[in-house]
């Protein structure tokens, strides 16, 4: 199975970055009851991830580009492959760190990192 693929696109992810995730909670909190039993009034977690692209042209960040519709994550799409375990999570993918596009300007020979986020719609 491909690492990461968004929208139907494969996303050349670095595999041997950072594999884990960040949880985010939606309303309620921890407490303690009168017994001292643990209760979660939370109504859901939304998770994170972060991950690196390999080296990519601008080719290659434009097609990304036309799948998550804009740096700041314009389309939730579906996500799948062995970052996501295997399972379907519907993200808006944010590009939160890429050179300007007129820095590749007409030269396909320029290849730049781009750091991608995935948030949990």
């Amino acid at each position: 199975m491909a690492y990461c693929v968004a929208g139907g696109v494969q996303l050349p992810i670095l595999t041997t970055a950072d594999t884990g995730f960040s949880a985010e909670r939606i309303g309620g909190e921890h407490y303690r009851t009168y017994n001292g039993a643990l209760r979660d009034s939370s109504r859901g977690v939304k998770r994170t991830w972060n991950r690196t692209t390999m080296p990519i042209n601008a080719t290659a960040y434009d097609a990304i580009l036309a799948v998550i519709g804009s740096p700041a994550g314009g389309n939730v799409v579906s996500c799948t492959g062995d970052m996501f375990r295997g399972g379907a999570v519907n993200c808006a993918v944010v590009v939160t760190n890429a050179p300007e596009r007129k820095a590749w300007g007409e030269t396909p020979k320029l290849k730049y990192s781009v750091q991608l986020q995935f948030i949990e719609a």
